[in-house]
C-alpha cells in the first residue's frame, strides 16, 4: 500500500516536465539548422546546445528599410541595383497582402561541430526570417538569413574567397 500511495506523486512531478517539452521541432528551427549545417565543414558533427528565439511583429515599411539596408551595405558602392529594388517591392507587396503586420522571427543557435582537424568548436549562428503566418507555413530559403546572408549570398561570398 506504501508503494501505490508514492506513485501519483511521480506523476505530478513528471507531467510539468513533460508538458514544458517540445516533440516536434517548428519549420523554422528545422530550416534555419538545415541552412546553418550547409555552410559548415562537417555537418554531421553539428550537434545544438543553445537555442534562444524572439519573435517581434514589425510593419512592413520597418521590414523594407531593414532589407534595403542591409543589401545597401553588400554592394560595393552603397546603392542597390534595380534588381534588389523590384525584388524588396514585390517581397514587400507580398508580406503586406496578409492580415496582420509580418512577424520577425530571431533564433540564436550555439552548436558544437567539428572544424577542418575534426576538433569540436562552438558556434553560434543567428537566423532571421520574415513571415505572415508565425511558424506554420513553409519557409523559404531565399528569404531565410544567416548570419546576416541568405544562402545565395553566401554562396557568392565563398566564392569570392576563392578567388
Amino acid at each position: 500500500m506504501g508503494s501505490y500511495a508514492m506513485r501519483p506523486r511521480h506523476l505530478l512531478i513528471a507531467l510539468p516536465l513533460l508538458a514544458g517539452c517540445s516533440f516536434t521541432e517548428s519549420a523554422l528551427t528545422k530550416a534555419c539548422e538545415a541552412e546553418i549545417k550547409s555552410r559548415l565543414r562537417s555537418p554531421s558533427t553539428y550537434e545544438r546546445v543553445e537555442l534562444l528565439v524572439d519573435a517581434v511583429e514589425i510593419s512592413v515599411a520597418a521590414w523594407k528599410s531593414k532589407e534595403e539596408d542591409r543589401l545597401a551595405g553588400r554592394s560595393p558602392d552603397g546603392d542597390l541595383t534595380e534588381e534588389d529594388k523590384k525584388l524588396i517591392d514585390l517581397a514587400a507587396t507580398v508580406l503586406s497582402a496578409g492580415d496582420s503586420n509580418p512577424t520577425l522571427f530571431i533564433k540564436f543557435y550555439s552548436y558544437d561541430a567539428a572544424n577542418a582537424y575534426g576538433t569540436p568548436v562552438r558556434g553560434v549562428s543567428k537566423c532571421e526570417y520574415i513571415s505572415n503566418d508565425g511558424e506554420k507555413g513553409d519557409i523559404s530559403r531565399q528569404w531565410l538569413l544567416v548570419d546576416g546572408e541568405t544562402h545565395a549570398e553566401w554562396l557568392l561570398s565563398a566564392i569570392h574567397k576563392l578567388k
